[in-house]
């Protein structure tokens, strides 16, 4: 299991650092929140989506890459146009 799903306290790694980027933002209704993720993570990724969506943010979603600089930009790519 990816480290991102593994539990602590009971919830996903993920979601606590969700919650904390969302916590750091100061405008927080305005947010959007950008997962990247494994297609093979589908499944643990729909196991946190109830707690994400609870963050009251805008969600968007990229498909990681094949290394960490292709993740990032597929992550940067998936940015609103007003970042």
């Amino acid at each position: 299991m990816p480290k991102a799903y593994l539990r602590l306290r009971g919830r996903p790694l993920l979601v606590h650092a969700a919650e904390r980027l969302v916590a750091a933002t100061p405008a927080a209704g305005k947010t959007t929140l950008i997962v990247l993720s494994h297609p093979d993570d589908a499944n643990h990724l729909a196991e946190c989506m109830a707690e994400l969506q609870r963050l009251q943010v805008s969600l968007r979603f990229a498909q990681g890459g094949d290394s960490r600089q292709a993740s990032m930009q597929n992550g940067l790519d998936a940015c609103p146009s007003d970042a």
